[in-house]
């Protein structure tokens, strides 16, 4: 599998995890904070199951 990450996306992250608790709303789940979030050196964030109600709400 390819996963193209951007350096100047990983500087966006981090600079809003100074200010939010930042969540990954993936299909990937907590597999996320193993590949992705090192790569870009964020910190380990929370994440929202597939099929959880905050991850499929349309409420606005």
């Amino acid at each position: 599998m390819t996963v193209r990450l951007s350096d100047e996306h990983a500087g966006w992250l981090a600079e809003l995890a100074g200010c939010y608790d930042l969540v990954w709303a993936t299909t990937w789940e907590e597999h996320a904070n193993r590949y992705i979030g090192p790569l870009l050196g964020l910190p380990e964030p929370s994440g929202l199951p597939q099929g959880s109600p905050a991850a499929t709400s349309t409420d606005s």
